[in-house]
C-alpha cells in the first residue's frame, strides 16, 4: 500500500521535534558544556557522531505512535551550516540522518514506518548581498535531496517555509534531481510557518497567494507547522482547505520556550488542540514541531485512535 491509500482510510500520525529532543539528551549537554552559547548546538552533526542517539529518538516517536519520522537534516544545508564550519560535510550528515531513520524504520515489525526527509528553509533567504542568488539556492538544495534520496528516504519534508523563494527553490531542485536521475516523482510534503493572525507566511507574503503559486507542482500534502496559537492554526489551515483539495497536515509546536528552555504546551492539551482542529477542519497528517515530545505524540495518538 502507497503512501497515499493509507491517507485515504485514515490520519497518519507525524513525530515531533527532533533539535529540542537533542538538547535535552544529557549526552548533548555534556558535549557542548562548556560553551559560552549552548543554543548553538549542531544538531545534525549528531548523525555522524553519536547515530545512536538519534536512532533512540526516532524509536521513542515510534513506540509514541508515529507513522512518518522525520530526518535530523533540516539544518543539514551548506548556507545553514556555515555557521559551524561545516558546509563541507552536509553530504554526510544528509546521508547519515537518513540511513539513521531507514534502520530504525526498517526495524519495526508492527506497522510500515514512512521515513521523510525533512528540508528546511536555510538560515538566509534569496539575498544578494551574502551572495544568496535563485540558482544558488538551488544548488544548496539539489545537494541535500540528493543525499537523503541516496539514504533512503520514502518522501520529503520541505518545513517552516517562511520564503516562497526559497521553498520554489527547493522544489526545483527536487525536480531537477528527479529528472536527472529518471526517478518516478518522491512525494513531498511542505509545510508554513505562518504570522499570529495565519493569514501571511513568516515573512509577510500573503498565505493565499502562496498556497495558489505552490499547488501547481505535483506535491503530496500542504500544511502548517511550528505555529502553536489555535486560532492562527485555524485561521491558516481554512485558507489552505479553500485552494487546495489534496491532503493536509499540521504539526504546531508546543509555543514559546521560556527562559530555562521549556515550552508551555503540555501534551494532553496540546492533543486536545489537535482534535477541536480536526472537528473544524480537513486533516490528514498531524505531529508536533519545535518542544513537542514522545508524550505529545502519544496524546495526538490516543485522541485521533480510530
Amino acid at each position: 500500500m502507497n503512501i497515499k491509500e493509507l491517507l485515504d482510510k485514515r490520519v497518519l500520525i507525524l513525530d515531533g521535534g527532533m533539535a529540542t529532543a537533542i538538547q535535552a539528551h544529557e549526552f548533548a549537554k555534556k558535549t557542548y558544556r562548556g560553551m559560552q552559547v549552548p543554543v548553538r548546538i549542531n544538531c545534525e552533526e549528531f548523525n555522524q557522531t553519536a547515530p545512536w542517539l538519534i536512532e533512540q529518538i526516532h524509536e521513542e516517536y515510534i513506540e509514541a505512535g508515529a507513522d512518518i519520522i522525520t530526518t535530523n537534516t533540516f539544518s543539514a544545508n551548506r548556507i545553514s551550516q556555515q555557521a559551524f564550519r561545516c558546509a563541507h560535510l552536509v553530504r554526510q550528515f544528509n546521508l547519515a540522518g537518513a540511513r539513521c531513520a531507514r534502520r530504525v524504520a526498517d526495524k519495526c515489525r508492527k506497522r510500515r514506518i514512512w521515513v521523510a526527509g525533512s528540508v528546511g528553509p536555510t538560515s538566509f533567504s534569496l539575498n544578494r548581498a551574502h551572495g544568496i542568488d535563485y540558482d544558488h539556492l538551488v544548488g544548496v538544495f539539489v545537494e541535500q535531496v540528493e543525499a537523503l534520496v541516496d539514504g533512503g528516504v520514502d518522501l520529503l519534508l520541505l518545513e517552516t517555509c517562511f520564503n516562497p523563494h526559497n521553498t520554489q527553490a527547493a522544489l526545483n531542485a527536487i525536480w531537477q534531481v528527479i529528472y536527472c536521475r529518471g526517478m518516478v516523482a518522491i512525494p513531498v510534503m511542505v509545510s508554513i510557518a505562518v504570522n499570529r493572525q495565519g493569514t501571511c507566511m513568516a515573512s509577510g507574503v500573503r498565505l493565499a497567494e502562496f498556497v495558489d503559486s505552490v499547488i501547481r507542482h505535483p506535491i503530496l500534502s500542504l500544511g502548517v507547522n511550528c505555529v502553536y496559537d489555535l486560532s492562527a492554526l485555524r485561521t491558516a489551515l481554512e485558507c489552505i482547505a479553500t485552494r487546495w483539495m489534496g491532503y493536509v497536515s499540521v504539526h504546531p509546536s508546543a509555543g514559546l520556550p521560556n527562559e530555562n528552555g521549556l515550552y508551555p504546551i503540555l501534551p494532553q492539551a496540546m492533543a486536545l488542540n489537535m482534535k477541536t482542529l480536526m472537528h473544524d477542519c480537513r486533516l490528514h497528517i498531524v505531529g508536533g514541531c519545535c518542544g513537542t515530545t514522545p508524550e505529545h505524540i502519544k496524546a495526538v495518538v490516543h485522541e485521533f485512535k480510530g
